[in-house]
């Protein structure tokens, strides 16, 4: 979500978009996380059978603001190995609330100017049937499905 975001923004004219697309995940993992995962007496939905899967994180932030030490639900993300590996090449500090550390004054005014992040972000933003269209979805399944096609090829060789 963090790149295609930032292409938004870019085109918005927001000067420093290329920082602030790094919290968009953030953003949204907040919010998720508060209305799917607390529960009701904390103002979500207190949903227990599944949980949020964070997937293919764009850079430490991600795994940074990823980390919580709240017991209502597992956090599971997904990394790709270079990103991984970036993340493992210098000593981090780790904030067992990085989750929560509250986005910089004006970011989410400034995320809002993107589409692709209102529909995300807004409970009602898009609709069911809209998902596969939309454009990180779309971005990732294609991604998928070329990866599975080089396998297939690799294990025809």
């Amino acid at each position: 979500l963090d790149d295609p975001v930032g292409e938004e923004l870019q085109a918005a004219g927001v000067s420093d978009w290329e920082e602030v697309k790094k919290w968009c995940t953030t953003a949204m993992r907040q919010r998720e996380y508060r209305l799917l995962s607390k529960a009701p007496q904390g103002g979500g939905t207190g949903l227990d059978k599944s949980c949020p899967l964070a997937a293919a994180g764009r850079g430490p932030w991600n795994i940074l603001r990823s980390i919580h030490q709240e017991p209502e639900v597992s956090m599971f993300i997904t990394i790709f190995p270079d990103r991984q590996d970036q993340f493992d090449s210098e000593p981090r500090e780790l904030n067992p609330d990085g989750m929560w550390t509250p986005l910089p004054a004006a970011y989410l005014d400034k995320l809002y100017k993107s589409q692709l992040f209102r529909q995300a972000y807004e409970p009602d933003g898009m609709r069911v049937e809209e998902f596969d269209a939309y454009l990180p979805a779309a971005r990732t399944l294609t991604q998928f499905c070329e990866s599975y096609q080089e396998f297939l090829a690799w294990l025809a060789e």
